[in-house]
C-alpha cells in the first residue's frame, strides 16, 4: 500500500505503524530525488523527534545546517536525527528508500526524566553517521509491520523503548545536567549489549534481555534507559 508519510508528508509511504505504537511512528518510505517529487518538503522542522536510517544504494544528501549548507554521501545503513522544529531541508540527489521512526518529544522528555536526569530536555541534530545497534533496532520495527498478521504490542514497545535510549545517548544532553541511577552494572550492561550484537539476524525479545541482565522485563526497560 502507498500513499503519504504520517511523519513527512512531502514521502511516499510504503509500510508502517500508523498510530498503533501512540507515542512514536515507524515507516518505511521514498523520498523522491531534489525536483522530481509531487510536493517539497515542508519550510518548518517536524512535529517529532524523527530517525532516518538511508537503505539501499548510495546517494548524495544536500541539506541545510543552522543557515550552513551542507552535503554528504549516504551509503546503506547511515543514520540521521533530525530534532522536532529543525528544518533541515533535505534534496536526495537521487530518490531513496528510508526507514523513519518519529518519536514524540514529550514522551522522550518524560523518559529521560524517568532515568534521573534533571533539566530541560533537548536532542541535538545529526546529520550523518553510523550505528549499527540503532539501524538494527529501526530495521526490526519496521519488519515487525511489514509482517503478516498482528504485530507483537510488547516486543515492538522493547524495540522503541531501546532505540530511544541510544538516540538520547547519542544526540540528547543540550541544555541538561545528567544525574543518572538505577542503571544496570557496567558488566550487565557490556553482557546485555553484547546479545544483541552477537543476535542480529534473529528477533530479540525484552525477557531474553532481561535474562542476560540477570532482572526483570520491567526492570531492565528502565535500568538499560537509565544506563545508555
Amino acid at each position: 500500500m502507498s500513499g503519504s508519510s504520517h511523519i513527512k508528508p512531502h514521502l511516499r509511504y510504503l509500510s508502517g505503524s500508523g498510530d498503533r505504537l501512540g507515542h512514536a511512528v515507524v515507516e518505511r518510505a521514498v523520498e523522491r530525488a531534489a525536483g522530481s517529487a509531487d510536493s517539497a518538503p515542508l519550510p518548518v522542522g517536524p512535529s517529532h523527534h524523527v530517525v532516518v536510517v538511508h537503505t539501499g544504494r548510495s546517494a548524495s544528501l544536500r541539506w541545510t545546517d543552522d543557515g550552513t549548507a551542507r552535503r554528504e554521501r549516504f551509503h546503506d545503513g547511515e543514520v540521521l536525527v533530525n530534532p522536532a522544529g529543525w528544518a533541515s531541508r533535505p534534496r536526495w540527489q537521487d530518490d531513496v528508500e528510508l526507514l523513519l521512526l518519529a518519536m514524540d518529544p514529550a514522551w522522550l522528555e518524560k523518559l529521560s526524566a524517568e532515568d534521573g536526569v534533571r533539566g530541560r530536555f533537548e536532542l541535538a541534530p545529526r546529520f550523518h553517521f553510523a550505528d549499527p545497534l540503532l539501524k538494527m533496532l529501526v530495521e526490526r520495527l519496521v519488519a515487525e509491520f511489514d509482517a503478516p498478521g498482528t504485530p507483537d504490542a510488547l516486543y515492538a514497545e522493547s524495540l522503541v523503548q531501546a532505540a530511544a535510549a541510544v538516540v538520547m545517548r547519542i544526540s540528547g544532553g543540550v541544555g541538561r545536567t545528567e544525574v543518572r541511577e538505577g542503571g544496570l552494572s557496567p558488566r550487565r550492561l557490556a553482557e546485555a549489549l553484547d546479545f544483541i550484537h552477537a543476535n542480529l539476524a534473529s528477533r530479540v525479545g525484552l525477557e531474553e534481555l532481561a535474562a542476560v541482565a540477570g532482572v526483570s522485563a520491567s526492570h531492565f526497560t528502565r535500568a538499560f534507559r537509565a544506563s545508555m
